[in-house]
């Protein structure tokens, strides 16, 4: 396998030496203390939080904002209807009848076809007559 030779192996050994003692020791760690600050952070943030919903002036202002809304939108409608803006029943109407204009122009054949419709009532018509004289 691929090992180092002994010089190279001394001088990377002499290396991690020379580090491990230029390298200051690090502090140790006061748990206590860092809790103590984690935990005042955490309240922190969660006051942040809490105090947004307590204050009145947000909660205000929004809800005059959606009734001036609801209230504009509502203007907006009655004058439209009042205007005659608004979609007219008969102009719809109207449009959806120059689509079938075809159909109307051949109204007898129209007037067939609704008699295929009321077949079924005549057919038991017809079988309620047998009945009767049976």
């Amino acid at each position: 396998m691929g090992t180092l030779p002994d010089p190279e192996l001394e001088q990377f050994r002499d290396l991690l030496d020379d580090l491990a003692h230029a390298v200051e020791r690090p502090p140790d760690i006061h748990w206590s203390r860092y809790r103590a600050e984690l935990r005042a952070k955490l309240e922190a943030r969660l006051e942040r939080r809490r105090t947004w919903w307590r204050r009145p002036v947000p909660l205000a202002l929004s809800a005059s904002l959606a009734g001036a809304l609801v209230v504009g939108a509502l203007v907006v409608v009655q004058s439209g209807r009042q205007s005659g803006t608004g979609a007219d029943l008969a102009a719809v109407e109207e449009a959806a009848i120059g689509d079938r204009l075809e159909l109307l122009e051949q109204y007898r054949v129209v007037e067939q076809l609704d008699l295929l419709e009321e077949f079924d009532v005549i057919r038991d018509l017809d079988r309620l007559t047998v009945e009767r004289t049976g």
